[in-house]
């Protein structure tokens, strides 16, 4: 029979075949340059799957078949080398087996450990406020005076409640611990990330080429002395750098968590109080871009995407110019900016996508004229690498065009010129 009629017959590809064919385990006839599988390739392959039941591995069978060929198993002292051969795959076996049930039982027992934890961060979390030592950074945008607050709520040191007002007229408040800004606007093209797809729907390729940037991010990060300073992340909804590390962050040191939809604000605090790490965190629901911070007060900026994030939606003003009245002199900004080519096609498809998306987002020499601009200087820059993958059901990326690189440089800036 030929070779599609053979590889049929055993339910496999026609690849497999020619595959055993070169390592000598089936040996067809050979007619016209063409194989032809007679009854004993039929018995063969029969052998070679019973075989690789048992996990015999190629060599091994290669070994077997040899040996009932040569000598058809007439003589006792070849039956005693297969029943060797055999034996040794029973011990083999046996040892897995034995290995396998270890195995299941440590499965289990981690399984039983992270029930307990899915319970413990099930229950509801006392929840916390702001900080009543971080109250001083708080301040009217405007003024650059002290909010004062009615109504206040504290419990344990922290204001979970409050109204805050300035006598120019601008209002604040603080809801279930968070301080709440008003006035604003989102765009309609944007989204909160309430189910976290953007973390979730990332292909692979991209998740790996994430991972690199953000251990390099991390890498720099350990080498700064932030006991007692001021370390400020936003656009959360977007990629939340810290929120995975939390564990390692200086409880010593004062945070502060910002987004443009509460309600992501509120997600990411309930789920860093189930750690209760003993953070000093202030979070702002904010969509003015005017935070209500005293002014120098920051000294660490996280951007992770943040600045491609604001300016998709926000043709204006870039985060490095928001930022910089935040940022004290000598304050350090860590991050990770995305890039494409001038030519790029989905730079073209983003911009018809997002008609308010600034023409030069995405571009690394406006990147870095922008920072030299804003008075920020280069300590580390890091290429990354780039992805051509397309960005897969991620709808963060739905600009992105397959086979079009988009390019990661991961970096850490310093503000010299205030």
């Amino acid at each position: 029979m030929k070779i599609s009629e053979f590889a049929k017959l055993f339910g496999i590809g026609v690849i497999t075949v020619r595959y055993y064919v070169s390592c000598g385990l089936l040996l067809p006839e050979v007619r016209n340059k063409q194989y032809r599988f007679d009854d004993r390739c039929v018995k063969d392959m029969e052998m070679i799957l019973w075989l690789k039941r048992f996990d015999f591995s190629i060599s091994e069978i290669q070994s077997i078949l040899s040996l009932m060929r040569l000598s058809n198993l007439t003589a006792a002292d070849d039956l005693a080398d297969l029943i060797r051969i055999l034996n040794q795959k029973d011990l083999e076996l046996k040892e897995k087996l034995s290995q396998a049930e270890k195995n299941i039982l440590a499965l289990e027992e981690y399984i039983g450990s992270m029930k307990k934890e899915q319970g413990a961060r099930l229950s509801k979390p006392s929840q916390q406020g702001v900080p009543i030592e971080m109250l001083p950074m708080i301040c009217c945008p405007d003024c650059q005076i002290p909010l004062s607050l009615r109504g206040a709520d504290i419990q344990s040191g922290q204001v979970v409640r409050a109204e805050l007002n300035c006598s120019c007229g601008y209002q604040a408040l603080i809801q279930n611990g968070i301080l709440v800004t008003k006035g604003g606007t989102i765009s309609e093209l944007d989204s909160p990330d309430l189910d976290r797809k953007f973390y979730k729907d990332l292909p692979v390729s991209w998740v790996t080429l994430f991972q690199r940037s953000f251990n390099w991010m991390l890498t720099q990060y350990k080498t700064m002395d932030l006991k007692g300073k001021v370390i400020m992340e936003n656009h959360i909804n977007c990629y939340f750098f810290l929120f995975a590390r939390l564990s390692e962050l200086d409880p010593n040191a004062y945070y502060i968590f910002t987004d443009k939809y509460p309600e992501m604000v509120e997600l990411f605090k309930e789920l860093i109080e189930r750690q209760d790490l003993g953070l000093k965190i202030l979070y702002i629901a904010d969509s003015t871009f005017r935070y209500p911070l005293k002014k120098e007060c920051v000294d660490l900026y996280v951007d992770y995407h943040s600045i491609n994030e604001h300016s998709i939606f926000n043709s204006s003003q870039d985060i490095f110019h928001i930022m910089k009245p935040y940022l004290r002199p000598g304050a350090d900004v860590l991050g990770t900016y995305f890039y494409f080519a001038s030519n790029s096609p989905s730079k073209r498809k983003l911009l018809h996508e997002y008609p308010e998306c600034a023409p030069a987002n995405f571009s690394f020499s406006h990147f870095q004229s922008a920072a030299r601009e804003c008075g920020f200087v280069c300590e580390q820059e890091e290429a990354v690498g780039s992805v051509t993958d397309w960005g897969g059901q991620n709808r963060n990326f739905t600009y992105h065009v397959k086979n079009d690189p988009m390019h990661l440089l991961s970096y850490r800036y310093s503000l010299t010129d205030k």
